[in-house]
């Protein structure tokens, strides 16, 4: 059963996950039908802005550790690449699809993904 605290840093996941999601579809979506950018780089891109907004979020709101580490850096480095490989593989994988179902693809996977990478591995206190 999940615990006050653990509901409650669920919660925090969900609003800082939320806005980097929304930042990555409105970006994505942008560089794809303003910019007439590909697909995948219209993800990549949309990715790496909104990794930026996740790591400060995630760190000063979600997890709060006492103190950041360089371990702690560069294990966010670490789920940082592997969601960004899941944003790049999973257009190329679903490529004969329209591109929302990419982005949506994405947007649901990632996020999961990024949780327990977070809170298992990267600001785990052990």
């Amino acid at each position: 059963m999940i615990n006050k605290a653990g509901l409650l840093q669920v919660l925090r996941f969900v609003t800082i996950g939320g806005g980097a999601a929304i930042i990555y579809f409105i970006l994505a979506l942008t560089l794809d039908r303003l910019f007439d950018l590909a697909t995948i780089w219209a993800s990549f891109l949309a990715f790496v802005f909104s990794a930026v907004f996740s790591f400060v979020g995630h760190r000063c709101f979600t997890f709060s550790p006492t103190q950041t580490s360089k371990k702690q850096m560069f294990r966010f480095m670490i789920s940082t690449i592997i969601g960004l490989l899941l944003s790049t593989i999973i257009p190329i994988l679903l490529q004969t699809q329209a591109p929302i179902v990419s982005y949506i693809t994405v947007l649901i996977t990632v996020p999961v993904v990024s949780f327990i990478l977070l809170k298992f591995f990267v600001f785990s206190e052990v």
